[in-house]
């Protein structure tokens, strides 16, 4: 198994706002660097609700990408930001959904993550959840 990455508040919040855009809001994915700093900052979604620079969000990405956790997109004129987490991990959609909800939110009960994954990867029922 692949050793997991420590990450910090900072780079946790960035990498769970990756995780989420790409389900959610699939035509601005990946993320250019003023997208993820509005995701990371968004004020709904966000336990705790943070207050962060451009040039913090930028040191997130720079350090993900050391981590092999994101990676720039080269699409456009503008530098853009997708996770690894499905290649890195060989994660299915329903995991890394999981691991965003952590990510943004912190420990949450299963009941929580199944009410609140439903958006971006439904489970059939808590027992799937829980696997």
């Amino acid at each position: 198994m692949t050793d997991l990455p420590v990450l910090s508040a900072v780079e946790a919040r960035v990498l769970g706002s990756l995780i989420e855009k790409k389900e959610l809001t699939p035509d601005v994915y990946p993320l250019t660097l003023n997208g993820a700093h509005a995701a990371a900052n968004q004020k709904t979604a966000r336990e705790p609700v943070m207050a962060l620079e451009l040039t913090e969000i930028r040191r997130a990405l720079s350090t993900l990408e050391q981590k092999g956790l994101v990676r720039q997109a080269f699409a456009s004129r503008v530098e853009r930001y997708e996770h690894l987490m499905a290649q890195r991990f060989s994660l299915t959609t329903p995991q890394i959904a999981v691991i965003g909800l952590l990510l943004l939110r912190g420990a949450q009960t299963a009941h929580e993550l199944l009410a609140r994954s439903e958006r971006m990867a439904r489970f059939a029922s808590i027992e799937e959840l829980r696997d």
